[in-house]
C-alpha cells in the first residue's frame, strides 16, 4: 500500500485534502485498495474493511443523494488498546486467568524477539500469535462479563469495542 494510501486512513482524510486542517468524513472517501474499501470511523481505532461488490464501481447514492459503499462482506476491527492503556505483557498480568503461567512466559519471550525472527520461525510466531490472541479474547471476555454484571438489573453491553471511552454511560437512579 502506498505512503499516500496509508496517510488517508490515519488521517481520516483524503490525500488531496491533506493542507485542509478541517476534519472530514473518511466513510464517505474510503480509501480503496485492490477490490476492498477501507475506512476509519475513529483513526487509529476502528478500521472497517469492504470487499466490494464491484471494484469498478465501488459505490452507490441512496434515495437523498448520499454516497455509500456498495459491498458484500464488511468487517470491523478494533485496536482495544484503549481498555489497557499499557503494553501488552502488562495487560496480561492484570487479567491472570487471560493465559496459564506457561503460555504467559512464552508471550513474554517471544515478545522480546519482536524484530529479530528470521521466516524459518514461522511455526513458533504463528503459536505466539496465536497465544496472544487468545489472552486478548480472554481478557474482553472478562470485561464483557464484568460489565453485564456490575450493576444488578442493568447490563452494561459494548456495542463497539475501542476502550473505556465506547462504554455507555448507564443511567442511574438514585433517591435523595
Amino acid at each position: 500500500m502506498s505512503y499516500e494510501k496509508r496517510w488517508e486512513l490515519n488521517a481520516g482524510k483524503a490525500w488531496a485534502k491533506r493542507d485542509n486542517r478541517l476534519p472530514d468524513d473518511l466513510m464517505h472517501c474510503p480509501v480503496l485498495y485492490k477490490g476492498f474499501a477501507l475506512t476509519t470511523c475513529i483513526p487509529g481505532k476502528i478500521l472497517t474493511i469492504f470487499r466490494l461488490k464491484d471494484p469498478a464501481n465501488p459505490f452507490y447514492y441512496d434515495g437523498k443523494g448520499v454516497k455509500h459503499v456498495s459491498y458484500r462482506q464488511r468487517i470491523c476491527i478494533y485496536d482495544t488498546f484503549g481498555f489497557f492503556q499499557m503494553a501488552f505483557t502488562g495487560a496480561l498480568e492484570g487479567f491472570p486467568n487471560a493465559l496459564n503461567k506457561d503460555e504467559f512466559d512464552l508471550v513474554v519471550a517471544n515478545k522480546a524477539k519482536r524484530g529479530r525472527f528470521k521466516p524459518e520461525d514461522i511455526e513458533e510466531i504463528t503459536g505466539y500469535t496465536t497465544l496472544e490472541l487468545k489472552g486478548l479474547v480472554n481478557m474482553l471476555d472478562t470485561i464483557r462479563t464484568s460489565l453485564e454484571t456490575a450493576i444488578e438489573c442493568k447490563p452494561i453491553r459494548l456495542t463497539k469495542w475501542y476502550g473505556a471511552g465506547a462504554m455507555p454511560m448507564p443511567r442511574l437512579s438514585y433517591s435523595r
